[in-house]
């Protein structure tokens, strides 16, 4: 009752409407068809649009007109069992107790599972999921490798999606540890890193609009400063992210014994996957030092020519160039953006010069394409920036963002061309499609 009169007409008698949609999905619920890891209203939107060929936006639901007896709460309990809050939002919950328990929204720690301290595969096999009770309630674990620098720890995690980033970057450190002196050779057939990391040191520290992120500590030297003692190691207040070379390390091993493969939990898995993937590396490491070669230098170049823009009137796509450079390129990203994005990269960056070449002799050309995407653009930020403060990556967003690189080309550089068909009622129609 709470949607917008144009919509809400449309599902009258509203009281049946509500009854046929919630049996439909306790049936679900029943014969383990519903998605119970998504929001509510987003999976309303979902059956109505199937059933009643009605697009419902993701803003348009009012929870507020919700009676406040029928809204659901979460309860925090300790180990024990005992209550310490109750609140609609967690993220509040987290804000306030997070502090001082803050491993315990990430773990549920199960002794006879969990073990730290390990170098190689002699664990035995790890399964997808746990049950565990704890306080009483009964809980599922989900046990990934989890990467501690030096060496890796088998950890029970609270949600599939944790664990399964937690456990890719695990198998990395541990694949690195168990081929130990023979990637030596490969790191040292990183061409030109100095100059890669002088091109790479005016990037942002994050992506804008990301939390800061949390590297494990490691123990490699810091290099000694004029007087000739070494520099004081960063405190682990002060976490440090990843130098250039271990950035394109973590992709060659991705890309050589990980992506495009199912994830590995047996140990059986872990040595068959070195022994037929081993001989990739080399010329892996070839293909992504010559592709982060290629985005460094152009994003370096694009940043010194827009550094070097005094033109009053080209600011506004000075600007808009600088915003969407830095998110594309920032400390991480080969690492966050996945290897098939990353080979777009260069086009992308292509097509921001070439835009900046026209602006010269059509600047208001380019005011009136800025203009064209705007909204849009908006949109997308706005939405963005709300999931990622209430803590959830949104995979529907995520594909909006790559359409949304994919129109710049179309708008400001048409002869590179795009990916695929792109336009904003193309955009406009999918966003309506994935209930956003």
């Amino acid at each position: 009752r709470g949607l917008p009169k144009g919509l809400r007409t449309a599902l009258v008698p509203v009281p049946d409407t509500a009854a046929r949609l919630a049996g439909g999905l306790k049936a679900a619920l029943a014969e383990g068809r519903a998605p119970v890891d998504r929001p509510l209203t987003q999976v309303l939107a979902e059956r109505i649009a199937a059933e009643m060929g009605l697009r419902i936006p993701e803003d348009a639901w009012d929870r507020e007109s919700i009676p406040a007896h029928l809204r659901m709460k979460v309860r925090l309990v300790d180990e024990a069992g005992r209550a310490l809050a109750l609140d609609e939002d967690p993220q509040r919950l987290k804000q306030r107790f997070g502090q001082a328990g803050q491993a315990r929204f990430a773990r549920i720690p199960d002794a006879e599972l969990e073990r730290e301290g390990i170098t190689r595969w002699d664990f035995g096999d790890l399964p997808e999921q746990v049950e565990i009770t704890r306080g009483g309630i009964r809980m599922r674990g989900f046990p990934a490798l989890v990467d501690e620098g030096q060496n890796v720890a088998v950890r029970v995690l609270d949600a599939p999606e944790v664990a399964e980033r937690a456990h890719r970057a695990g198998l990395r450190r541990l694949l690195t540890l168990t081929l130990g002196a023979t990637l030596r050779p490969i790191r040292q057939s990183l061409k030109d890193l100095d100059r890669l990391r002088l091109l790479y040191a005016k990037a942002p520290a994050r992506e804008p609009g990301r939390p800061a992120p949390e590297f494990p500590e490691t123990k490699r030297p810091c290099a000694p400063k004029s007087g000739g003692q070494p520099s004081r190691p960063p405190s682990r207040s002060e976490p440090r992210p990843p130098d250039l070379s271990d950035e394109l390390m973590a992709l060659i091993l991705d890309r050589t014994f990980l992506d495009d493969r199912p994830p590995i939990r047996t140990q059986t898995d872990f040595e068959a996957r070195l022994a037929e993937s081993h001989g990739r590396l080399q010329p892996t490491a070839n293909e992504v030092t010559r592709l982060a070669a290629e985005i460094l230098a152009a994003y370096q170049s694009l940043r010194q020519r827009l550094a070097a823009i005094t033109q009053v009137n080209w600011q506004p796509t000075a600007q808009d160039l600088r915003d969407q450079i830095d998110a594309l390129v920032f400390r991480g990203f080969f690492q966050q953006i996945p290897y098939v994005r990353l080979k777009q990269y260069p086009r992308y960056l292509k097509a921001a010069e070439q835009r900046l070449g026209k602006l010269a002799h059509a600047p208001g050309r380019d005011r009136e394409q800025m203009a064209v995407m705007a909204e849009l653009l908006t949109r997308w930020r706005e939405r963005t920036a709300a999931a990622r403060k209430a803590g959830r990556e949104d995979a529907r967003l995520d594909e909006i963002r790559w359409l949304l690189e994919e129109l710049r080309v179309s708008l400001f550089a048409q002869t590179l061309g795009t990916a695929g068909p792109v336009s904003v009622k193309r955009i406009q129609a999918r966003w309506r499609e994935l209930g956003l």
